[in-house]
This record gives structure tokens, C-alpha cells and sequence, in this order.
């Protein structure tokens, strides 16, 4: 597997970003500019990319293409576009966006997240994205959520059967889906079950931690890796049997040391139990 972050190392060069990626034992990265840069910006993050041998994991959209709000979700849908025709350009792994949220912010709760003409808006739009772009050495892929479609391995593969296109595959995340305390306390049953309906549909892993506090009601915390009970081994297990050549990025931490050190732990414990980094 490579590991990586979805985060951008501070730099004054695409050669430094990709050099200082591999003496952090990172093979994998996300593509750290937008479709709109100047053309010889991206190529030169392609090049050093290629020198260094970083495979691009994803091209992040994060924008809302379903907002109740005319202009955000034209810029969205503009967005979208563009950032998969950058993934195409790079060869990135996938294009990932979350499927957007029917409230003024990108990928909140709201009741109307689950509305039947919500689920076909979702459709609609990865139909519109894929058909409009017809990508070719990249796919798009949407991150798995709480409250937002896809908020289960079956309700991904439910939708994948509703978009009926090839190039929309699997971005994982497996923590945003624990969502209960049976799947916190049996999160290894559960990472074999998503693994089993998915696995051979997924592009690019995020990896984190989750801890289960005693605070009422239920609240689950997501913690930098090592700081909670997720099963971090079994995880990279499986996703190593999956594709050896797997992106597994670190996300969603606070400050860039705090990367620094997730990056650091699990480089060692996987080293320790022979996972192989490429």
C-alpha cells in the first residue's frame, strides 16, 4: 500500500513537495492544485510526481452540487467539472467529492438529505459529470458519510447500481461509517463486510481514528491514528489483499504536526507487522 495524507506539506517547489513526500515514507499524495493553475505549474507536479514515485490519490472537488442555493451549486457542478478533467489530465486514482447536502453548508444533516428527489439529484449529477467529462485513466468516486448518501458499504453499492457507469467507483472510508456502538465494538466484522461488498470497486482509502467517549448522548470523536480503538492493522490487512498499490491517506487532523506524527505511527506499526510500504 501507499501511505499518504490528504493534506499539502508546506513547499517552495513541486520538486521539494515531492521529495520531502518520500522521506516521510509516502508514496501516495493528493494533486496539491486545482484544475484552474497554469498548465506548465501542473505538469511540473506531474514530473516530480513521476521522479519520485508519488502516485496521485485523488483530486478533491468539496463542493455542494445539490445546494438549495442556485449559485453554490453552479459553482459546485463548475468545479466538479473542472477537478475531473484534472484527475484525467494526472491520472489520479479518483475524483472524490462528498454528494453535497440540501442546507447552506456542503455536507451537514439536513431531513432533506434523504428525500427520494434528493437521491435522484445525487444520481443525475454523477451521470451528468461522467457522461460530460468521459474519463478515461480516472474515475469518480464519492467519500462515504453519516448523514449524506453513501452512509453505508450497501447504500454505495445501492447507488452504484443507480448511476449504472463504470467510471463511478469507490472511495474509502470506513470511519465515517461507524456511526453506532455495534459497529465501533465490532469494527473488524464490519471493515470485512465492507471490504467484501466493495473491495474490488475501491480506488482510495482515507485512514483515522475513532474513540467512543462516555459523553451522553452517543458521541463518537474522530482522533489522529493511534489515539483510538479503530483497528488500524486489520484495516491496512485488508486493503493490502485488496491492491498492494492502494493510496491510504491520513485526514481530518488539526495541525500539521499532528500529521507528522500519524504519518510517523503508522509507518512504524506497519513496518512492524510486515505491511509493505511502496
Amino acid at each position: 500500500m501507499r501511505l499518504g495524507m490528504n493534506h499539502t506539506l508546506p513547499h517552495a517547489s513541486p520538486e521539494e513537495w515531492a521529495k520531502t513526500l518520500r522521506e516521510l515514507h509516502c508514496g501516495a499524495a493528493i494533486f496539491p492544485v486545482a484544475g484552474d493553475a497554469p498548465e506548465e505549474l501542473i505538469a511540473a507536479y506531474c514530473a516530480a510526481a513521476e521522479k519520485y514515485d508519488i502516485v496521485i490519490a485523488e483530486v478533491g472537488i468539496w463542493a455542494n452540487p445539490i445546494s438549495p442555493i442556485a449559485s453554490v451549486r453552479e459553482q459546485a457542478v463548475a468545479r466538479s467539472l473542472s477537478q475531473l478533467r484534472l484527475a484525467q489530465r494526472v491520472h489520479a486514482r479518483c475524483c472524490v467529492n462528498y454528494a453535497g447536502a440540501k442546507g447552506p453548508t456542503n455536507h451537514d444533516p439536513y431531513p432533506e438529505n434523504y428525500l427520494p428527489e434528493t437521491r435522484r439529484e445525487i444520481v443525475e449529477h454523477i451521470q451528468f459529470l461522467l457522461d460530460t467529462v468521459k474519463p478515461e485513466d480516472t474515475c469518480f468516486t464519492l467519500e462515504p458519510m453519516g448523514w449524506i448518501a453513501p452512509d453505508s458499504p450497501e447504500d454505495y453499492l445501492l447507488l452504484m447500481q443507480q448511476v449504472e457507469r463504470p467510471a463511478f467507483q469507490v472511495h474509502m472510508d470506513p470511519i465515517n461509517w461507524i456511526t453506532d456502538p455495534h459497529k465501533y465494538f465490532n469494527a473488524e466484522s464490519f471493515l470485512e463486510h465492507c471490504f467484501s461488498l466493495l473491495g474490488n470497486k475501491i480506488q482510495s482509502c482515507h485512514i483515522k481514528d475513532i474513540l467512543l467517549t462516555p459523553q451522553l448522548t452517543l458521541h463518537l470523536q474522530e482522533m489522529p491514528c493511534g489515539k483510538g480503538c479503530f483497528p488500524l492493522l486489520r484495516y491496512a490487512q485488508l486493503i493490502e489483499a485488496t491492491d498492494p498499490e492502494m493510496p491510504v491517506l491520513v485526514e481530518h487532523l488539526p495541525s500539521h504536526q499532528d500529521y507528522m506524527d500519524s504519518v510517523k505511527y503508522l509507518y512504524e506499526t506497519f513496518q512492524q507487522n510486515k505491511i509493505s510500504l511502496r
